[in-house]
């Protein structure tokens, strides 16, 4: 099953905003959204995969209205991911539940968001 999002504008800027008022609230899952034509993480979602495969490549988000990273997640890492674990597939995202040794990183989530502000 695959969601396609495309949206132009303030639109976008809606559906980005949910996204991330969602992740603040994100303590243990991995919500891929699938925007633009592939599949995308933010926030702790992102921080999340980035422990669980640390090759991933973070990127800054294109918006001038609001500063967020993203990680694109290519088809052979989203298959991987399907092996790895429990999947939930929902109208808006699929969902990752991680393993709990990588629950409960609060400190480090806002230690690498200050790193990444930093260095990208």
């Amino acid at each position: 099953m695959q969601i396609v999002l495309r949206v132009k504008g303030d639109m976008r800027m809606n559906i980005l905003n949910d996204i991330l008022e969602k992740e603040g609230d994100n303590r243990g899952s991995v919500y891929l959204y699938c925007l633009e034509d592939s599949w995308k993480a933010f926030g702790y979602s992102a921080f999340y995969l980035s422990l669980l495969y640390p090759g991933m490549k973070i990127v800054k988000c294109d918006n001038p209205d609001i500063i967020c990273f993203c990680m694109c997640i290519s088809d052979d890492c989203l298959i991987e991911i399907f092996e790895m674990s429990r999947i939930y597939v929902g109208n808006e995202c699929i969902e990752m539940k991680v393993p709990e040794r990588i629950c409960g990183r609060e400190n480090e989530y806002v230690k690498w968001c200050n790193e990444l502000c930093l260095n990208l």
